[in-house]
C-alpha cells in the first residue's frame, strides 16, 4: 500500500486529505509542521511514496521542506506536491526552484487530487532517470532562478499549473454565473413582484375606492371596448343611469359616513342584479352607470326596472337604522358612433329628468334612434339629442394670399331652421344644458363626413373644442376620422377662445393627432388672453388669426404692428398663419404685405 506524509498546520485540512486518500487506499501519516514532516521523512524506516505540503507553514515553509526532499542523499526522487492557496507566476517559480513535482490550489477537488497523485506515481521511473534531468535559468521581475530538475517534472509540473490556472478561471466563472442566476432568480422575483404591484395599482386606478366599481377611467376603457364589439357584431348596446332619489337628505340627516355605508350597499345590490358581462361604474356622487352589451331594447328596460327594485325593495338596515333608498334610471339605446362618457351621460341623464319629473322611483327611456325620430320638434335644445341628422355641414373656402390659389376649406355646422341654426347660438345654449360635448361630437362627425367627397390634396379643417378633447379618449376620436393616407389632409382646429386653464392639459391629445398624420390649428388666435402660453406650450401646426385683428387692419397701424409682432411669432414656431374674417381688398392687400400666408372670409362669399 502507498504511504504518503501530510504536512498541514490546519488540524481541519489535514483531516479533509487524510479522509479523502485514506478511502482511496493510501496509508497516510500527518505532521502538523515543515519541521515535524521533515524529521518524520528523513527518519522513516520505509521510505515514503509521495510527500503532500502545504506551503505556508510556521518554521519551515512548504517550499524549504520541498527542497530538503529533493537535496536528500538517497530519497531525493520523492514526489513532492504543493497545496496552497497562492497561485501567482512566483509561487510558480518558486515551485519549480524547490524541485516539486506538482502544485495544487486550495480548495482542490478530491477526484482532481487523487488523479494528480496516481499520475505522479505511475511515471515515478521516468523522473528517476539522470540521463533526462535538465537546468534552466528563469529571470522574474529582476531575480534569476535556476531550475534543476527531470524534464517529465518540469512539464508535470508546468501542466498542473496551467490546469490549477483552467480550474481556477472555472471556480471564478462557476461563481459568476451562480451569482448572476442569483441575480436573474432574484430580477425575476423582483419583476413578479413588480408586475403584480402594476396589476394591483391598474386595477385600483380603474375602480372606484367607496364601492369597488369602476370608475370613469375604468368605465372609459370598457365603453371604447363594447362599442368597438357593437360595431363588428351589429348588436344593441344599451346605458342605463341610476340616481339615488333625494340622497343629500341621507347625506344631512345621517352624516356623509352612513351616506358611504349605503352607497356601498347599493353597489353590491346593483352587481347582483346584473349579469356578468354587465359593467357598471360610479360616476358620480350617487349616480351609478350601467352598461349592456348586446341586449335588445326590451330586454334592457327589464334589466333597468330589476335594478329598481333591488334598491328600493327592502331598507337599508346602517347601524340598526333602517334607511330605505330610492332609486331613478334612465335607459337610452347607444349610437354606435358614441366616442365619449359625456356622450352616454348627457343621453341618459335626459330620460332621468323625466323621471325626476314624473314622481321619482321609476324608469324613463331616452330612445335615440339610429337614423332619427319621426314627428320630433325642436321647442327644446335637448331635442336636438333625439334626432341625430339634423344637424348640415357648410364648407369656407381658404386660400393661398400670395396668387389667389385655393388651398383648401373649413368645414362647419348648422343646426335645423330656427332659434339653433348659427352654431353661435346652439353651442352657448348646449353649454348652459351641461351637452356641450355631445353636441360637438355630433357636429365634427357631419363635417368629416361632408369631405368624403372633396379633393384630398386640399386641406380640410374640421373643428373642436377644448372641453371636447378632454372628455374623449384621444383614440376615440381618431376612429371618426378616415383610417387611409387621407387622414393626412385633415386639420382639426381648436379654439383658442374657450381656454380657461393651463393650455399644457392638452398637450397629450394634441400630440395623439399629430402622430396619427392630422395637423393641428390654434383657432382665434388672439380673441383670449393665453394665446401666447397656448402657442408655446401646444405648438401648432397652423395659427389661425381672430377677425378682430383681421377686419380694417389697412387703415389701423396698432392692428398693422401686433399682426406683423404676430407673424414673427408664428414664424419662430414653423406654423402656418391663416388670416379669418377677410372682408375687404386693402385689408387682403396688408395681409399680403405683412407675409400672412393663408385666407379665408366673406370677400370670397359666405360659408355654403
Amino acid at each position: 500500500m502507498t504511504r504518503v506524509l501530510i504536512a498541514e498546520d490546519s488540524p481541519t485540512q489535514a483531516e479533509q486529505l487524510r479522509s479523502i486518500l485514506e478511502t482511496e487506499g493510501f496509508v497516510v501519516d500527518h505532521a502538523p509542521d515543515g519541521e515535524r514532516a521533515w524529521t518524520m521523512f528523513s527518519e522513516a524506516a520505509t521510505p515514503y511514496e509521495m510527500v503532500l505540503s502545504d506551503v505556508l507553514m510556521p518554521g519551515l515553509t512548504g517550499y524549504e521542506l520541498c527542497r530538503a526532499i529533493k537535496d536528500h542523499p538517497s530519497r531525493a526522487a520523492t514526489p513532492v506536491i504543493l497545496l496552497t492557496v497562492l497561485h501567482d507566476a512566483g509561487d510558480i517559480i518558486r515551485g519549480l526552484e524547490c524541485g516539486a513535482d506538482n502544485f495544487i490550489t486550495k480548495p482542490y477537488e478530491g477526484t482532481y487530487l487523487v488523479r494528480r497523485i496516481r499520475h505522479i506515481l505511475s511515471s515515478h521511473v521516468i523522473r528517476d532517470a539522470p540521463s533526462l534531468k535538465v537546468g534552466i535559468d528563469i529571470v522574474f521581475m529582476g531575480r534569476r532562478f535556476n531550475i534543476s530538475a527531470h524534464k517529465e517534472q518540469i512539464l508535470d509540473f508546468l501542466v498542473s499549473t496551467f490546469e490549477e490556472f483552467v480550474r481556477a478561471k472555472q471556480r471564478e466563472m462557476d461563481t459568476r454565473v451562480g451569482e448572476e442566476k442569483r441575480r436573474l432568480v432574484e430580477l425575476e422575483a423582483l419583476t413578479t413582484q413588480l408586475e403584480t404591484a402594476n396589476a394591483r395599482l391598474e386595477r385600483l386606478a380603474s375602480l372606484d375606492p367607496l364601492t369597488e366599481l369602476l370608475n370613469r377611467r375604468g368605465l372609459e376603457r370598457v365603453l371604447a371596448s363594447e362599442v368597438n364589439r357593437a360595431q363588428r357584431s351589429g348588436a344593441p348596446l344599451v346605458a342605463a343611469l341610476l340616481d339615488c332619489d333625494d340622497f343629500k337628505r341621507v347625506n344631512d340627516r345621517l352624516g356623509h359616513a352612513v351616506g358611504d355605508v349605503v352607497l356601498s350597499e347599493v353597489a353590491k345590490r346593483l352587481e347582483a342584479s346584473l349579469r356578468p358581462s354587465d359593467h357598471v361604474a360610479r360616476v358620480g356622487g350617487d349616480e351609478f352607470l350601467i352598461l349592456l352589451p348586446e341586449t335588445r331594447w326590451a330586454e334592457a328596460l327589464k334589466v333597468a326596472e330589476r335594478v329598481r327594485l333591488a334598491v328600493s325593495e327592502d331598507p337599508l338596515v346602517v347601524f340598526s337604522e333602517p334607511i330605505r333608498v330610492t332609486a331613478s334610471l334612465g335607459v337610452a339605446l347607444l349610437p354606435y358612433e358614441i366616442c365619449s362618457i359625456e356622450e352616454v351621460l348627457t343621453l341618459t341623464r335626459l330620460a332621468i329628468k323625466d323621471s325626476k319629473v314624473s314622481g321619482k322611483n321609476r324608469v324613463s327611456t331616452t330612445e335615440v334612434a339610429r337614423g332619427g325620430i319621426n314627428g320630433s320638434h325642436y321647442a327644446d335644445v335637448r331635442d336636438l339629442l333625439r334626432q341625430e341628422d339634423c344637424f348640415r355641414a357648410v364648407s369656407q373656402p381658404i386660400f393661398n394670399l400670395s396668387d389667389g390659389s385655393l388651398a383648401g376649406y373649413e368645414f362647419l355646422t348648422r343646426g335645423p331652421t330656427g332659434p339653433f341654426e348659427m352654431p353661435g347660438d346652439f353651442f352657448r345654449v348646449c353649454l348652459e344644458s351641461n351637452i356641450l360635448t355631445i353636441i360637438d361630437l355630433r357636429c365634427l362627425k357631419t363635417c368629416i363626413a361632408a369631405t368624403k367627397a372633396m379633393d384630398r390634396s386640399l386641406r380640410l379643417h374640421v373643428n373642436l373644442f377644448p372641453s371636447t378633447l378632454l372628455d374623449t379618449p384621444p383614440e376615440r376620436l381618431l376612429t371618426l376620422f378616415p383610417t387611409t393616407t387621407d387622414r393626412y389632409s385633415f386639420c382639426v382646429e381648436i379654439s383658442e377662445q374657450q381656454f380657461i386653464s393651463d393650455p399644457a392639459v392638452l398637450r397629450h391629445q394634441v400630440q395623439q393627432f399629430r402622430d396619427a398624420g392630422i395637423k393641428v390649428a390654434m383657432d382665434d388666435v388672439g380673441f383670449g388672453r393665453s394665446s401666447l402660453e397656448a402657442l408655446l406650450l401646444l405648438e401648432p401646426d397652423v395659427v389661425k388669426i381672430d377677425p378682430k385683428y383681421v377686419t380694417g387692419i389697412s387703415h389701423d397701424a396698432g392692428k398693422e404692428r401686433s399682426l406683423r409682432r404676430l407673424v414673427k411669432a408664428v414664424d419662430a414656431l414653423g406654423a402656418e398663419l391663416v388670416a379669418e374674417g377677410i372682408e375687404h381688398e386693402h385689408d387682403l392687400m396688408m395681409l399680403r404685405d405683412v407675409g400672412v400666408q393663408l385666407g379665408q372670409g366673406f370677400l370670397w362669399g359666405r360659408p355654403s
